[in-house]
Parts: C-alpha cells; sequence; structure tokens
C-alpha cells in the first residue's frame, strides 16, 4: 500500500512521517525529494521549471514503482506536493502525473498558517522563497482543493490532519490497509 502524505513546505511532513515510522516501524517512509535525488532528479529551487518538475514526475513514479514491487507487503508513506513552489511561480502537479503514482490513500496536512511560517524560517535545512502569511495561507487552500478534489473523484481514500493527534493517522493507515486486504 501506498500512502501519499500531502502539504506545502513547512507543513511539517518530515516530522509527522518520522512520528508516524516511530508508532509503525515496519513502515518505509520516504520523501519525493529523496527518491528524485538518488535517481538524478533536480531539486534545487534555484533550478526547478516546468519542464524538471514534469520530468521529475516521471522519474518519481518510476522510482515509486520500483520501491513498491520490492516491498510488496509493506506500507510506503511517501512525502510529497501537489503544487511546487519555483522561482517563476507555482506548479500544479497534473491528475495524469498524480495518477501515475498510484496511491492508495492519502494524507494531507492541514496546518495554521503561523505555524507554518515558522516552520519554513526556522528549518534551514531546506531552500525555501520567502512569502507573506496570506500568500502562505492562499497556497495551503489551493493545495487543499486540489487534493481534495482530486482524491474524492477517485474515490481514494483520504484523510485531511490538523491536530496533534498522530493517533487519528495511525488509525487511519492500518484501516485503510485492512479495508485494502479485504477488498
Amino acid at each position: 500500500m501506498i500512502v501519499g502524505l500531502f502539504g506545502i513546505s513547512g507543513s511539517g511532513k518530515t516530522y509527522l512521517n518520522d512520528k508516524i515510522k516511530s508508532y509503525i516501524p515496519d513502515l518505509i517512509t520516504t520523501r519525493a525529494s529523496d527518491l528524485l535525488k538518488i535517481n538524478g532528479g533536480e531539486i534545487k529551487l534555484q533550478n526547478l521549471n516546468k519542464d524538471n518538475i514534469t520530468n521529475n514526475q516521471e522519474l518519481l513514479s518510476d522510482s515509486l514503482s520500483k520501491l513498491a514491487t520490492s516491498n510488496k507487503d509493506k506500507t510506503i508513506i511517501i512525502e510529497l506536493h501537489n503544487i511546487i513552489e519555483t522561482l517563476s511561480g507555482l506548479s500544479e502537479i497534473n491528475d495524469d502525473e498524480l495518477d501515475a503514482l498510484s496511491l492508495d490513500a492519502a494524507i494531507f496536512i492541514d496546518r495554521e498558517t503561523n505555524l507554518i511560517l515558522s516552520n519554513r524560517k526556522n528549518d534551514k535545512s531546506k531552500q525555501r522563497l520567502d512569502k507573506s502569511k496570506k500568500e502562505i495561507h492562499i497556497l495551503s487552500k489551493k493545495s487543499l482543493h486540489k487534493f481534495e478534489e482530486f482524491f474524492s473523484e477517485r474515490k481514494i481514500p483520504f484523510l485531511i490532519w490538523n491536530d496533534e493527534n498522530v493517533y487519528s493517522i495511525i488509525k487511519f493507515i492500518l484501516d485503510t490497509k485492512n479495508t485494502s486486504r479485504t477488498s
């Protein structure tokens, strides 16, 4: 089973992924950027553009498929974006590219704008664009809307997470895995 963990940059995907892994140790957790990095994709903010984002999505789809094939009995949680910030503006991942990831379930991290701003400012490990509170709010809501629309249309199980209770995510993952086994 492959679970996409979505949220804008600074929403806490890596923190949450690590937290989930501490409760379900046999999970495989990864980030799209890690798969791209080891497979030759472009991940540096200053180099991202529409063309290499499209190439990255193809590379990501192939890499994730290989990871899933070599770990058939494992649940994989991958950190993803459905909208990518670039120096030239926002780049939305199209539905065909999202479909190609073959996600079985998805989680969207919907955090308070001030928390996202703080995370973006304090996390020096990643290069991010400097955005206003209003810009972050609009980006987050746009990403959430795209997420809900995509997964609702496809009837893929999804969860919108906006609290500190990691147990709701654990329950969602386990319930979804159990449901997919019995289907």
